[in-house]
């Protein structure tokens, strides 16, 4: 069932024919959230959401604040970046509808059906435009635009006319004066009001300006820099700050870390710069970073300075010049040919450790501190080998300098250890109280005979020479093997002698001792047999009365014990038929003990065993 509406049109000739929006359910739901992931005008985005924390007070801030004084910008808040972009408008259909139609008046008259119109509006029904649900239509009235809802649409005045019709996820909409644009969510569109610019916020925006000119431009708000006109946001990340000029003043701005939100025509952003790097200029400005192990050297009034370990900011006529280290270095020396005092020319290459221990001393009296070394320690190294011979040298075993860097080698060999000594000796405590330097070691690298020829020579009566050495140390070795074997012989004939006198000594006192010890070993045995026997005969006697006393008695018991068991046998072998036969054949084997012979006498009687 369709209805007849009025639709806002100019001069009350515009008939719509639409589906009622309140009995349409796809209507409802298209008006009711507006553009997806679109924010309505009351959306504010969560601190920190497009960018990091902003910085807090603390120790680094307090110290830029010391350097930069009033040129050092402090971050600002979401607020000022709220009041800086132009928020949403039209994030839903209806408002979007009510404002694309602000001035527009009520059509006329209301038809029933479309089909009962008569022959002569045949011309204005070729007018109709059906309008769908995924597309935004725009008319044009007196040459102002103005939007269709969904639905059927007739123009029915000849200064009314269709124009453009847009999907509705067009990023960009322009139709006469009207603009529809829509920002994606974190994002802003870069326009221009008339030469005024202008940040349009995420959602849906509906503008009726003819001087709005939109630069199709869409930026993410995480950007570090979002420079428009004259409008900037920057962002300036953890341990870096923003170097930015007006033109009003003559002083740098320095932006501290966080957000900034500037609408200046006099404001001109240069760059970001990193806290980390050495030295960073801001303008005519210096920035000097100084870490630990190394200083800063600058002329502050000509006057030199030096900068310690920190952040430090030069500004003219002051000047920075360089970074000094004052952690141990290694110099590496030229290889030099320099003779020996038997005029033997030696080829050396070295190592000079040092560090500079009063920067200010040091810069003050020498210019170029690593060549003033070099040639300090190619003379000094010079004037040592010059001033000895090879063998001196080759053969010296003075004691080592020591003053808190005995830190060469101490198996290196001998002639290493005296020039290094010597070397250390002559410069170490000159350069440490006049220039500020502190030599720590030298190192020689190589040191040979630079004459190829004469280091043949060298070297084969080297090897004569060794050859020599070595046999003479063996005859030695050898005479002083057969010495002391002789004086090894003599000593053990003279220790043999001395040996055999005191086992002599030590024998007649072992038989002496021996002949002493048994004497008294058989007295005090005999008193002991003496003592034992008489102690034995007592325990006998003792024991033999004892045993008499024992044996009385059991003789007694067994007497008893015989007599009482010869009774009881005799009666009860008394109180059988066998007994009294048995009585006599007991008296006569008791009768034939001990005879050797028997003789026959007679058949024995006959003894039944039931008669028992």
């Amino acid at each position: 069932m369709q209805t007849y509406t009025q639709i806002p049109g100019g001069d009350d000739d515009l008939i719509g024919l639409s589906a009622s929006p309140s009995s349409d359910p796809r209507h409802q739901a298209r008006s009711g959230g507006g553009v997806t992931g679109m924010a309505d005008s009351s959306y504010q985005p969560a601190r920190g959401e497009h960018g990091p924390p902003y910085s807090t007070d603390s120790a680094h801030q307090l110290v830029l604040r010391s350097l930069f004084s009033s040129m050092l910008r402090e971050p600002d808040t979401l607020d000022a970046l709220t009041a800086l972009i132009t928020q949403a408008n039209a994030n839903s259909e209806e408002v979007l509808m009510k404002l694309a139609n602000e001035g527009a008046t009520k059509a006329f008259g209301d038809v029933s059906d479309i089909s009962l119109l008569p022959a002569v509006f045949l011309k204005i029904i070729s007018r109709i435009k059906v309008v769908t649900p995924d597309k935004f239509v725009f008319y044009t009235h007196s040459g102002r635009a103005f939007m269709l809802r969904e639905g059927t649409h007739c123009l029915l005045s000849p200064r009314q006319d269709f124009a453009e019709s847009f999907a509705k996820n067009e990023p960009y909409i322009f139709c006469r004066d009207l603009h529809v644009i829509q920002i994606p969510r974190g994002h802003v569109g870069l326009a221009w009001l008339g030469n005024k610019p202008i940040l349009l916020g995420e959602g849906r925006h509906c503008i009726r300006d003819s001087r709005l000119r939109y630069d199709k431009v869409v930026l993410p708000l995480i950007n570090p820099r979002i420079s428009h006109g004259t409008i900037n946001i920057i962002q300036v990340p953890r341990g870096c700050l923003g170097y930015a000029t007006r033109t009003d003043v003559a002083q740098p701005v320095i932006l501290s870390e966080g957000l900034h939100c500037i609408d200046s025509e006099t404001f001109y952003f240069q760059k970001i710069i990193p806290l980390v790097e050495p030295k960073n200029q801001i303008g005519a400005l210096e920035l000097v970073r100084v870490e630990t192990g190394q200083v800063g050297v600058a002329y502050k009034s000509g006057e030199l300075t030096i900068l310690q370990p920190g952040l430090h900011l030069i500004t003219p006529p002051d000047r920075f010049d360089h970074h000094l280290s004052t952690q141990q270095q290694v110099l590496h020396l030229p290889e030099t040919v320099h003779e020996s005092a038997d005029y033997v020319p030696l080829r050396v290459k070295a190592d000079v450790f040092f560090s500079i221990c009063d920067p200010h001393l040091a810069l003050s009296s020498i210019a170029d501190i690593p060549q003033q070394i070099k040639e300090t320690a190619n003379a000094t190294l010079a004037g040592i080998i010059r001033s000895s011979t090879l063998a001196d040298i080759a053969q010296s075993s003075k004691p080592s300098f020591q003053e808190d860097h005995d830190d060469h080698d101490a198996r290196a060999p001998s002639f290493y250890t005296y020039v290094h000594d010597h070397f250390l000796s002559k410069l170490y405590k000159e350069y440490k109280t006049t220039r500020g330097i502190e030599l720590l070691n030298i190192r020689i690298e190589n040191l040979k005979i630079d004459d190829m020829k004469l280091a043949k020579q060298i070297s084969d009566s080297s090897l004569v020479f060794a050859r020599t050495q070595a046999r003479k140390a063996n005859l030695e070795a050898e005479k002083m093997i057969q010495e002391t074997l002789a004086a090894t012989a003599s000593a053990v004939q003279v220790r043999t002698a001395e040996a055999a006198k005191e086992s002599a000594q030590i024998m007649a006192q072992a038989a002496a001792i021996r002949v002493k010890t048994l004497a008294q070993a058989e007295a005090e045995n005999t008193q002991l047999i003496a003592e034992a026997e008489a102690e034995a005969n007592k325990i006998i006697a003792n024991a033999e009365s004892i045993a008499t006393s024992k044996l009385a008695i059991a003789q007694k018991t067994a007497t008893e014990l015989i007599a009482e068991g010869t009774r009881e046998y005799a009666d009860s072998v008394g109180s059988t038929k066998f007994g009294p036969e048995a009585a006599k054949l007991k008296v006569q084997a008791d009768t034939l003990k001990g005879t050797e012979k028997v003789f026959y006498s007679g058949p024995l009687p006959t003894v039944w065993p039931g008669q028992l």
